[in-house]
């Protein structure tokens, strides 16, 4: 795979395979020696063009040369060494070769590298290690092929010795013991259902932690075998969960918010909070989790402010339930102030105005239908919007909604008058393509364009800085 020669100082080698295709590369130091590569092997006397190529370019006549014949096969492998896990080996090979390991179907499990001082470094596909007949293979870089040398994988047909050390969590949730190093841990409940755990291995200093997929605090007796990686299995350990029957305690310190849109108080640490409404219904709540400092709030997806009763109970991680708890929802059945200091905008359609915080406008017109509103930010800004322009002095009325759905008095106010006709447009430029054109007009009004007959042919819209876009 390289190879070195003599070439013009600096320049660069390119070598070519008998199709013309680039299959190596060489570079020339300032003394004229060529240090170069192929893309792959060439042992088996492969016909090879080289060419200089100098630094302007220039391309040298070709030289061809036979690449080096090796049809002699490698050496056996030897003293293979397996190690205890099962899937690694080491042994001796010839230099820079390869291994294939099958087994006795003749299917690869296997295969190592062997280093430059003839050390080889081997992985199986899985674990061996009841006795299997595997045979070695060692394939050097020409792809000759040694004899065959088969040998035996270990027998591991120990039992492993039993988990030791069990201990639950506080909560339930993981176990903890003493087994072989890099085993596995199996767990099986008092129905010989084994448990989905997350993590079962041993560690490699023989501790482990599975963690379960629930909290088990009712004193199940769980199983737990051991299995080593040749699959011996140990006796069954019985070890219990931990009992905890005690309701907890019921939460306190309840209190709503101003607005009734959360509820906060003490509960045991690390437990769920429900929250039944004045029908047993259970609230869907965004958070039911207690904090570790036995504090927690609860946001509801609404505004609670009707002095609704609800029902606060507290479960704990073994499904104890506390003694319900009775709380009021605050009361706010006082409407709003009215709307004041409304501005119309010259456009018509929109306005601002005060009112009470976090509330909601409704405008009517003298018909009393909805015909637009408006919302207010947290100082009482309100913006507003009408779902058509109105400059004909309208009388419309303006409601405010709090959160609670009070409703304040009445506002009526006329709208803005504007009786005033136009400019004529300017500036009329047609498109070549006669259908559209454009101008200046009075911003956000509307162009109609007709024929010598009064037929309405065209249309345009100004925007809010006078420009016209028509079309006929």
């Amino acid at each position: 795979q390289n190879f070195t020669a003599q070439a013009e100082a600096n320049t660069q080698i390119e070598v070519k395979n008998t199709a013309g295709e680039v299959i190596g590369s060489g570079s020339t130091d300032s003394m004229g020696n060529v240090s170069g590569y192929f893309y792959q092997v060439y042992l088996h006397g492969e016909e090879l063009t080289f060419v200089v190529v100098d630094r302007a370019g220039n391309r040298s006549t070709e030289v061809k040369q036979n690449a080096l014949i090796d049809d002699i096969a490698p050496n056996a492998i030897e003293n293979i060494i397996f190690n205890e896990n099962g899937q690694n080996f080491t042994a001796q090979a010839e230099a820079n070769s390869k291994v294939e390991v099958k087994n006795a179907a003749g299917e690869v499990v296997g295969s190592g590298y062997v280093d430059s001082a003839g050390n080889v470094s081997g992985y199986l596909n899985q674990v061996y290690l009841k006795g299997e007949e595997l045979t070695f293979v060692v394939i050097d870089q020409a792809g000759n092929r040694s004899i065959e040398v088969k040998q035996t994988a270990f027998l591991d047909n120990t039992a492993p010795e039993n988990a030791t050390n069990l201990v639950f969590s506080e909560d339930g949730s993981y176990l903890s013991g003493m087994a072989e190093p890099n085993a596995t841990i199996q767990i099986f409940d008092q129905y010989g259902q084994l448990l989905n755990q997350w993590n079962n291995n041993v560690n490699w200093d023989g501790t482990f932690n599975i963690y379960l997929n629930s909290n088990y605090m009712h004193g199940e007796v769980f199983k737990v075998v051991v299995v080593d990686q040749a699959g011996n299995l140990s006796e069954a350990v019985s070890v219990k969960a931990p009992l905890d029957d005690i309701a907890p305690v019921a939460a306190s310190d309840l209190v709503f918010n101003e607005d009734g849109s959360s509820l906060s108080g003490v509960a045991e640490p690390n437990t769920f909070i429900q929250i039944f409404d004045q029908n047993g219904q259970q609230m869907n709540t965004w958070s039911q989790s207690v904090n570790a400092d036995g504090t927690f709030t609860i946001f509801f997806g609404t505004y609670n402010l009707h002095s609704e009763e609800f029902t606060v109970i507290v479960k704990d991680l073994a499904g104890n339930v506390s003694e319900a708890v009775s709380v009021k929802a605050p009361l706010d059945d006082i409407a709003p102030n009215p709307i004041k200091n409304i501005v119309f905008d010259a456009n018509g359609q929109s306005f601002t105005a005060q009112a009470e915080a976090n509330s909601q406008i409704e405008i009517f017109d003298s018909f009393g239908s909805q015909i637009g509103w408006g919302s207010t930010d947290s100082t009482g800004n309100v913006t507003g919007y009408f779902y058509q322009v109105y400059l004909h002095g309208e009388e419309l009325t303006f409601v405010v909604i709090d959160r609670v759905g009070n409703r304040s008095d009445e506002m009526k106010l006329n709208a803005l008058m504007d009786t005033i006709a136009p400019k004529p447009i300017e500036n009329i430029i047609f498109n070549e393509n006669g259908q559209n054109f454009t101008a200046q007009a009075e911003a956000n009004s509307f162009i109609s364009v007709k024929n010598a007959a009064g037929e309405f042919v065209g249309y345009g819209y100004v925007d809010s800085t006078g420009n016209v876009s028509g079309h006929f």
